[in-house]
């Protein structure tokens, strides 16, 4: 066969059709070898992926309104949004935004040991940014980290994605147009041909790139409905399904009869349907799949790699006088300098006008239209708005270069153009199959163009070119036709002429006209000079320009991977040319091997870590022949002129590489393999010894516990021992073990804790033959060795030291150490029995595989594989039966809880628990003041709420300087994430919901809200209060049997807007919903009601600007420090809010004066954008403004503007006060007058008969009340 080839490259010469894209930089063929291997990093490598991809969507607000016009956010669904980057400033903000927040220590797998270091934020900053940094520096980012080993390849991993572009190039590229899902292949995204056109071989050659691109493909695509059932079926068969599953659906809005996981069949195709339909877009679940099915299955990468490109397709040989040629054609000679050095164009004279020629028919004055491609709105036209533009315009044939149509398939459109367009009797378009279809009005089924009248004459018929058929299509079109292309971001000149040239008789007769989306047309305009941008409207002389200038960009980033594979060919090349026979020399086969051989399997270090480059002129050395030599050269000058912050890893990023797998093409059959059934051949002699002498005899018939996990890849050698028997074994020994008459040796059943109902395992007594005698006790690193072998999850809190003991992590890790003493001696007796490099990682690891790669880090194991710390009343260690609390007890929480949120005086030694701070943090923060900071990306460029403390020469600057010994520092945390524990904060757009994670009661919740740290809006105190109530009114133990609070359905809400906060039942909200327009004026009102928008001009100090209040029919119960008065009509309110705008200014005006005359440089958003300067100014001004009764009446409407009322929902409020009346009659004699003592207590029994709301409730209510309550006792 070597003899053939050598022979047909002397004797034949080969040529080549559309050459320039068959000797494209975008193409290789690869021949992958040996065994997939998982990617180097995996699971957490496309968790981080997922990760960074949801902080992405989390600043897409703010760039939206930064950069309105330098970024466009397309939403097709309620799911992830589509990003077109237009300038590089979004491109650049967005880098810096995910570099602060994995700096701050937001992604997950990227946790720093202490948030108080600064100096290990700002070398992870550097590194991620790309910054040329040293090697100790790296050393002191990855030590400064919670896991150093997975933390390091997450710097590399961040590191490429963020500075060498790899996510931005993702992000830019187009779903279903450059990207997408193949029906028939791996669930992994593959290139697209054209507009819904997946490539059937070619898949994208950088692994990060395929992550990335896979996880965007399915937030668009979303899962099929297999998909779907496969997440449920794997749910179901987990070890905590409900656990699971509530996580799974917890972002999402189901149906009461798919909330719980024991109601779902995956057998039931109506049910699947449903889930299907509120599921398949989800992140939480697209990830699920992703991470259990799509990556560990797919998400491989082989060992070595033979590959080859455009360079090896021209002919040649190391003798420069071989006849043997390549010719090609080609209709563009746009890529002339990208083609090999291996082939020259040669544009024949008769031919160099082509180009030119061409350009000249879009520049005609009949070809001179652009219609940009947006609704009144300003958004982008849908495919029913741009035919209705093509109706209006009379245009006829819709040439979809630019892939503007991607909600319709081929068909659709047609089917739409037609029932639009009344003129036309046929739609024509090109069907899956690529055959040439037509829709005809007075047909219904399409029929193939030949076989139809319109097959010698389009002149009644409309035409859809879609974007895979711009090229190589020809059309019979009228005469006198005009066409509309679509243009599309990075569009270059090639592809919209030849789309362009579908209409043969451009030149003449025909014309064009381009339909631009607006991202495009602002492009468009952006290369205008600045006096002519808006001037007049875009027409073809300006799209010519900007393809052009396509053009020449889309060269100039594929010049970096031309050079790449010109400098591989070059050492490909000179190997073959040195080793000619190698076939027959075996000494020679070895380093022809290592030349032309490529290693796959690449360690993130290997990508993206620090690399040794091999200077120019030693690549030129290391090539033998002169030919090579020249190409090398030329190439070391290409480079040269590439520019410097070109990164080097974008030459493998738009690599697209047609792959094909020898196995794919040489199959044998094989006959399937017959396995034998391993037998049970009885009880081994040496167990029965054991078991009757308690002496274990050493032979080759055992094998120590720990040992089978040395010979995998995530254990070493053990050195404790265990004797673990199989069922069949323990049905033999019971008898033997029925009738001992010792003790020493016992038989316990074991069953691993997975859920925290089965904690009852951990004591290791359960189904115990012979029966123990009680002074016997089973040693403690049994049940932890035990516990780790079986995989299990849930621990009591008494095993914690001696599991950390055990680890050997005690003096490892931070959060370990605080162990209480009353363990001291229990800890003492254990010894560390895990000897690996990294046991917590090594933990973690072992701990996916047993449980089936299910999520741990909510569990007690999985706090301590992520070197958490736990403590005794940590919900995990709650039981229900020991929840209830005594009335002192909630007193002295309550009390707590408002001695940590009232600051800090100068000197304080209170404790910082309710900030969460550690000893390590503390100690670094050595001031008498702590200000916890919002984190907006404004915050941080002197433009936020805090600005004058942050900026230079400011009031803290002043004031360090003057009082040393009491500084004024700033913690660099978001307060609104301040969550305590089992709780989850989730901040919006338009809403803010605090959500109870946990399984324990509802108390036990409420107790941590109290505890802190715990961070709430003014509009969630007052619901906050209401569940207090009630709890106060039945007791701990009925309040968590009536309010059985369970994961997803305990919420906490400050909502903005209502319909984006539906989704979790809102249990903590109980009483109010939005008033309705036009409805009667509802009992009870929650209302906000605001000051004169000059009052904050008077009063700087803000007190007073609105009141907060409840509203009971015509009275209102106001919320205000140090009045007389509580209870107020509406018209004493009224006169109340123009008594404090009339008001002198207070200390606290005086105050924030003060501080303003003191920053008068700082530019303060909130107050419109004015400086400090000008706000002293104006409250000076407004220091004696007062308002009369006529003018103050005058402002009525526009105060009304900015209330908020709430409505009291009764049905609510009567199924609260059922629970309460069943929780008394349930309730023992003792219980029930405590009930009755606490409802007295709270005065509520008079306002519950005055309502008469619920009949049942009050009377049980009305036993205890007392006639006559004065109105002093109901403001109390």
């Amino acid at each position: 066969m070597i003899e053939i080839q050598r022979w047909l490259e002397r004797s034949c010469r080969d040529v080549l059709d559309e050459s320039d894209f068959t000797l494209s930089p975008k193409t290789q063929l690869i021949y992958p070898s040996g065994i997939p291997m998982m990617l180097d990093g995996h699971p957490q490598r496309w968790k981080v992926v997922e990760d960074l991809l949801l902080l992405v969507e989390n600043h897409v607000p703010h760039l939206q309104s930064e950069f309105s016009d330098g970024v466009e956010i397309v939403r097709r669904h309620h799911g992830y949004p589509i990003l077109h980057f237009l300038r590089d400033e979004a491109e650049k903000a967005l880098s810096e935004l995910l570099i602060d927040d994995i700096c701050r220590g937001r992604l997950p797998q990227l946790k720093f040991k202490s948030t108080a270091n600064s100096s290990a934020q700002r070398d992870v900053g550097l590194i991620v940014s790309g910054a040329d940094v040293d090697p100790l520096t790296w050393q002191r980012a990855a030590e400064s980290l919670t896991d150093d080993i997975f933390g390091l390849k997450s710097l590399y991993l961040l590191r490429g994605l963020i500075s060498q572009r790899l996510l931005l190039t993702c992000l830019k590229k187009r779903w279903n147009v450059q990207y997408g899902l193949h029906p028939q292949r791996a669930p992994i995204a593959v290139p697209f041909e054209a507009k819904g056109v997946p490539s059937p071989t070619a898949e994208y050659g950088h692994p990060d790139t395929s992550l990335v691109l896979t996880c965007l493909a399915f937030y668009q695509t979303g899962l099929t409905k297999s998909q779907v059932t496969q997440c449920l079926q794997h749910i179901l068969r987990s070890d905590d399904p409900p656990t699971q599953y509530e996580r799974l659906v917890s972002g999402c809005k189901l149906p009461a009869h798919l909330e719980h996981w024991n109601l779902l069949n995956a057998d039931d195709d109506i049910q699947i349907e449903e889930l299907w339909g509120s599921l398949r877009l989800d992140t939480t679940v697209v990830n699920y799949f992703l991470n259990n099915f799509a990556f560990p299955a797919h998400a491989k990468q082989f060992g070595v790699k033979l590959q080859t490109s455009g360079w090896d397709i021209p002919l040649l040989s190391s003798d420069e006088t071989s006849k043997n040629l390549t010719t090609g054609f080609s209709g563009t000679n746009n890529n002339k300098r990208m083609l090999p050095q291996t082939i020259k164009q040669d544009d024949l004279p008769s031919l160099v006008q082509t180009n030119a020629e061409v350009l000249s028919y879009l520049l005609e004055p009949r070809s001179q239209r652009c219609y940009q491609a947006i609704d009144r709105n300003g958004r982008h036209l849908t495919e029913r708005g741009l035919l209705e533009l093509l109706r209006r315009e009379q245009i006829r044939v819709l040439i979809d270069a630019g892939a503007h149509v991607l909600e319709m398939s081929n068909d659709q459109l047609a089917a739409a153009w037609l029932d639009i367009y009344n003129d036309a009797q046929g739609a024509v378009y090109f069907d899956s199959n690529s055959r040439i279809m037509v829709h005809a009005r007075f047909q219904k089924v399409p029929v193939p163009l030949l076989a139809s009248p319109f097959a010698e004459n389009l002149e009644q018929c409309v035409v859809y070119i879609d974007e895979a058929h711009t090229r190589g299509t020809d059309l019979k079109l009228p005469v006198h036709a005009r066409g509309a292309v679509t243009l599309g971001l990075g569009q270059t000149k090639d592809h919209t002429v030849q789309a362009a040239m579908r209409l043969r008789q451009l030149g003449s007769t025909q014309s064009v006209a381009f339909i631009v989306p607006p991202e495009v047309y602002r492009n468009v305009l952006d290369l205008r000079p600045d006096k002519d941008r808006t001037c007049s409207p875009v027409t073809s002389t300006d799209v010519v320009y900007w393809l052009l200038e396509q053009s020449c960009k889309a060269n100039e980033n594929m010049m970096s991977l031309h050079t790449a594979q010109g400098f591989d060919f070059c050492q490909r090349t000179n190997a073959l040319w040195k080793y000619p026979n190698s076939i027959n020399r075996p000494g020679e086969r070895i380093p022809l091997l290592d030349a032309i051989q490529k290693r796959e399997d690449r360690t993130l270090e290997q990508l993206y870590g620090p690399r040794q480059t091999v200077s120019i002129n030693e690549a030129v050395d290391q090539l033998e022949f002169d030919r090579l030599k020249l190409f090398a050269s030329t190439l070391c000058q290409q480079k040269l002129n590439l520019p410097r912050d070109h990164p080097s890893a974008f030459q493998e990023v738009e690599l697209q590489r047609e792959v094909e797998f020898e196995f794919e093409q040489v199959r044998d059959k094989q006959k399937p393999t017959k396995f034998t059934a391993l037998k049970f051949h009885g009880l081994e002699p040496a167990i029965l010894h054991f078991v009757n002498t308690g002496h274990l005899q050493e032979g080759e018939n055992f094998v120590q516990a720990f040992d089978f996990l040395s010979r995998t890849k995530l254990g070493r050698k053990q050195t404790e021992t265990a004797l673990i028997v199989i069922p069949e074994e323990a049905e033999l020994l019971l008898p033997t073990l029925r009738n001992t008459s010792r003790a020493g040796v016992c038989l316990v059943t074991y069953a691993a804790p997975i859920a925290k109902s089965m904690r009852q395992f951990n004591a290791m007594t359960y189904f115990t033959v012979p029966t123990p005698d009680k002074s016997q006790s089973l040693p403690k690193w049994l049940c932890i060795e035990i516990g780790v072998i079986a995989g299990r999850l849930y621990f009591d809190y008494s095993e914690y030291p001696s599991l950390v003991a055990w680890l050997g992590t005690s003096q490892e890790t931070g959060p370990p150490n605080d162990i209480p003493n009353e363990f001291s001696q229990e800890t003492a007796s254990v010894t560390r029995g895990l000897i690996v490099d990294e046991p917590l990682n090594f933990l973690l690891e072992w701990l996916a595989h047993r449980r089936q790669t299910m999520d741990l880090t909510h569990t007690p194991m999985g706090y301590v594989c992520q070197g958490r710390n736990l403590h005794s009343d940590h919900p995990f260690f709650a039981s229900a039966t020991t929840s209830r609390v005594s009335d002192e007890a909630y007193h002295d929480v309550q009390s707590d809880a408002v001695n940590n949120h009232t600051g800090r005086a100068t000197g304080s030694s209170d404790d910082d628990s309710d900030w969460g701070l550690t000893d390590e943090e503390e100690m670094a923060l050595p001031t008498s003041l702590c200000i916890t900071k919002h984190d907006d990306p404004a915050a941080n460029t002197g433009k936020g709420s805090l600005q004058g403390l942050l900026s230079t020469n400011s009031f803290v600057e002043r004031w360090n300087q003057k009082y040393r010994q009491n500084r004024i520092t700033f913690w660099d945390q978001d307060i609104r994430r301040q969550c305590p524990a089992g709780w989850i904060s989730k901040i919006g757009d338009d809403g803010w919901i605090l959500v109870y994670r946990d399984d324990a009661p509802g108390s036990l919740g409420l107790n941590n809200v109290l505890k802190g740290p715990t961070t709430l809006d003014c509009g969630m105190c007052i619901p906050l209060a209401h569940v207090f109530a009630k709890r106060y009114m039945l007791g701990d133990k009925w309040f968590d049997r009536s309010f059985q609070f369970k994961q997803q359905e305990f919420a906490l809400t400050q909502t903005w807007s209502e319909s984006r906060c539906g989704n979790t039942k809102n249990l903590l909200f109980p009483l109010y919903e939005e008033c309705l327009a036009g409805s009667p004026p509802p009992i009870i009102r929650n209302k906000t009601v605001w000051n004169l928008a000059e009052y904050e001009s008077k009063h700087p100090g803000g007190y007073g600007r609105l009141q907060n209040i409840i509203q009971i029919e015509d009275l209102c119960i106001v919320f205000s420090l140090g009045s007389s008065s509580t209870f107020l009509s509406e018209s004493e309110l009224d006169e109340k809010m123009m008594q404090d705008h009339n008001a002198s200014q207070d200390d606290f005006d005086i105050e924030q004066l003060n501080y303003l005359q003191c920053c008068s440089t700082v530019t303060r958003q909130g107050r419109e954008g004015k400086s400090s300067q000008v706000l002293f100014e104006e409250c000076k001004r407004y220091a004696s403004h007062t308002v009369s009764r006529s003018e103050w009446d005058s402002t009525k409407a526009e105060r009304a503007q900015k209330s908020v009322e709430m409505m009291l929902d009764f049905e609510r409020l009567h199924r609260c006060l059922v629970a309460a009346r069943e929780a008394y009659e349930k309730a023992g004699e003792d219980e029930g007058e405590t009930v009755l003592t606490r409802a007295l207590a709270m005065k509520m029994t008079n306002i519950f008969a005055r309502w008469g709301l619920v009949a049942e409730a009050s009377s049980v209510l009305k036993e205890g009340s007392r006639e006559g309550d004065s109105l002093e006792d109901r403001n109390r």
